[in-house]
């Protein structure tokens, strides 16, 4: 049973009912009760929480019949503790939000979600989004949720840095271990790396170099644990991060700045790039026009273009009974109003293809990329068994500490077989 008083005061600050009896008739009109649907979400920030206030609050004004209101948390686990609770005891919000790809799938496949299928066809808004995002709230031909917003993890790079020395940015593997070369010898790093508690931004070389070398469904195969980690391939992927190690392209202080924390060196002159799902919205950039965006340098040119793009969405349990009222809500969801808002804090991308502003040339740059994207995973430790990938990070930080391939293989293996592989039914 949700906390009464906490659901009390979310309601009043969106503005759906006075401080009175909330789930009073008003007996001066005999006007009825506005149907309520109750969403969770999970807010990045304080201003974050407040634009999506500002949102529904503009819903249950345009809309007096049908109001939303909210329960927000902040902190991911947080709200997937919630979310566990909800699903188990089968009452709570009647759509949640939550994360696309295998965490998503990991409740269909469970039947504790509600099948979106009708909806999406009924509503017709499955022109307006990338496949591949669409992709990753599908489930055994079902659709189960409702994308809201999109990183793609890329290059992010200062302009300047690569015009001052001339150097190319690169787009192949051979153009990669130039241009870390050629800034060596200025005292410049290539690639700012930061893994002070976020040693998981490792998980996105591996993703990377790994698709790149290996397909998606190697990759995806791997990390489901269908294959060995001692396979050849996996080796090569390994040996590929090795050059970049050996070849001193990333910053030996690495552990004393986060994948945040790190960007000033960029803006400072002293890494000329960083591999990161977005620009950290708290970094006071002087000339934020000046960091670009390329995606992660072709190795094997057979190999399609392949995305890692985490995304968020709004899905509904398993116990919300879909009606015309949830199908309602979930509409303004899917739109470009409320898309475009929800990601105004974040500076994330809207999931729906939106024309974003022409002087967003970095933004239209990413959105054209996700949206032309052959596929891809959402990252490492969303597509992984949690279990397995939450082990992972301190693998890599040690290979990039003292790159020995064996001792990574077999340490990955070992824990592919505890995590990952299922015990024999009798």
């Amino acid at each position: 049973m949700f906390n009464q008083y906490f659901l009390r005061m979310i309601l009043v600050s969106v503005g759906v009912f006075s401080s009175g009896d909330l789930f009073a008739t008003d007996s001066s009109t005999h006007k009825p009760t506005p149907k309520t649907i109750t969403v969770s979400f999970h807010a990045d920030s304080g201003d974050h929480r407040e634009k999506i206030l500002e949102l529904v609050n503009d819903f249950n004004r345009q809309n007096p019949d049908l109001q939303i209101s909210l329960l927000a948390y902040r902190g991911a686990n947080r709200h997937k503790h919630e979310l566990n609770k909800w699903l188990k005891q089968g009452h709570g919000p009647d759509v949640t939000w939550w994360i696309g790809g295998s965490r998503m799938r990991y409740y269909a496949e469970q039947g504790l979600l509600t099948d979106l299928t009708d909806f999406w066809r009924q509503s017709g808004n499955q022109q307006h989004f990338p496949q591949t995002l669409l992709d990753s709230v599908s489930y055994n031909d079902a659709i189960y949720g409702v994308p809201i917003s999109s990183t793609l993890f890329g290059f992010y790079y200062s302009k300047t840095i690569f015009k001052k020395y001339n150097i190319k940015v690169p787009t192949n593997w051979a153009e990669t271990l130039t241009a870390c070369e050629r800034f060596n010898e200025r005292n410049i790093t290539l690639f700012a790396l930061g893994t002070l508690k976020t040693e998981w931004i490792l998980h996105g070389w591996f993703d990377y170099i790994n698709l790149r070398l290996n397909g998606l469904a190697f990759h995806q195969s791997l990390l489901e644990g269908k294959v060995s980690f001692k396979d050849s391939r996996v080796r090569n992927t390994l040996t590929h991060f090795k050059k970049l190690i050996d070849s001193q392209c990333f910053n030996a202080d690495h552990h004393s700045f986060s994948i945040w924390d790190v960007f000033p060196t960029i803006t400072r002159g002293l890494t000329a790039m960083a591999l990161a799902d977005s620009v950290p919205t708290h970094i006071n950039f002087s000339d934020f026009s000046d960091i670009g965006f390329m995606t992660f340098p072709v190795i094997n040119e057979d190999i399609p273009h392949y995305t890692v793009t985490p995304l968020s969405i709004f899905m509904v349990p398993h116990y919300a009974i879909m009606s015309t009222e949830i199908a309602r809500v979930l509409n303004y969801m899917a739109s470009e109003a409320f898309q475009s808002g929800f990601v105004e804090v974040t500076k994330h991308l809207p999931a729906r293809i939106i024309k974003l502003p022409a002087d967003s040339s970095r933004d239209n740059k990413i959105a054209d990329v996700v949206k032309n994207s052959p596929g891809g995973i959402e990252y490492f430790d969303r597509y992984a068994d949690i279990n397995f990938a939450s082990k992972t990070p301190a693998v890599f930080l040690d290979f990039v500490n003292n790159p020995d391939i064996d001792k990574a293989i077999n340490k990955l293996e070992e824990l592919r077989l505890k995590y990952l592989i299922k015990p024999a039914q009798d």
